[in-house]
């Protein structure tokens, strides 16, 4: 479906299964602490990530350099307890920061990018140390499948269909700043990549998604209270209502809910590309 009809998949997968993913794994998140080290960590994550979408735009040009901030800050949070450290840490890196300041990259590229980063290359992380964990050569065959099918849907030649021209034509713009980024990588248009990126982002969102809903028995996202699930179920309703509503509406405001849980996780992937570190060094 991907590679057949790569747009709409990737409009139905971001409205329809996106929000559901965001309430109930920042719900999971939640239970768990967040997997940061003091309890008031989770909200300097939060802050800095409403900061980056608010007012990131109005300080920096880019907000690259607040999504290295941010990406720090989760780091510490996971490792470094003394607050004294933690500054230590972060005025390093702003230092490290100096010569990109003030770079010309895409603002919204900045804040999409590292979820593209989440639901592809932090999936497939996810994927390794649950199939080092279980010594699962179907989960190692799995890992590969994903990792090399989101790399081939940027290189394979693109089908063209298109079901709902029209409706895709409007909304061509929402990812446009991702097939900028990647055309700028690549040298060459957006125009002439954008397909390409559609194909890879509605491969890569669509089975993050699944691949989270799936994991009943493995996480058990879906044990919760009653009480939580008519919230987090009223606020999937709402959700869909946007994007039913008005796609574009439905895209601005459920990005902060699609960044908050985004930024929220950073602590749990340090932790896995920890946790995947240990099982390889384990079995030397």
């Amino acid at each position: 479906m991907a590679y057949v009809i790569p747009f709409e998949l990737l409009l139905l997968s971001y409205a329809f299964l996106g929000p559901l993913h965001y309430l109930t794994e920042i719900s999971w998140l939640h239970d768990r602490k967040y997997f940061t080290l003091l309890p008031e960590d989770p909200i300097y994550l939060t802050v800095g990530s409403f900061i980056l979408l608010f007012a990131g735009a109005a300080i920096f040009p880019s907000a690259v350099e607040l999504v290295w901030i941010l990406i720090l800050i989760a780091f510490c949070t996971t490792f470094v307890r003394s607050m004294w450290k933690r500054l230590a840490i972060l005025t390093a890196g702003f230092i490290f920061l100096i010569p990109w300041l003030g770079s010309t990259a895409s603002y919204a590229a900045a804040v999409l990018i590292p979820t593209v980063a989440h639901v592809y290359l932090f999936t497939i992380i996810f994927m390794i140390f649950g199939a080092l964990k279980a010594k699962s050569t179907l989960g190692f065959v799995n890992s590969a499948l994903f990792f090399f099918g989101g790399i081939a849907l940027l290189f394979l030649p693109q089908s063209g269909v298109q079901i709902f021209p029209s409706y895709v034509a409007a909304h061509y713009d929402i990812f446009g700043s991702i097939a900028d980024a990647f055309g700028q990588i690549l040298g060459v248009s957006a125009l002439t990549v954008l397909p390409a990126v559609a194909s890879f982002l509605a491969f890569a969102y669509t089975h993050h998604y699944l691949n989270w809903f799936s994991k009943t028995t493995v996480i058990e996202w879906h044990a919760v209270s009653w009480q939580r699930a008519m919230t987090i179920g009223a606020l999937y309703a709402i959700s869909v209502g946007l994007y039913l509503y008005d796609y574009t509406l439905g895209f601005i405001v459920l990005l902060s809910l699609s960044f908050l849980h985004v930024v929220l996780e950073f602590p749990l992937n340090f932790k896995s590309v920890q946790g995947v570190y240990e099982e390889l060094r384990g079995k030397k």
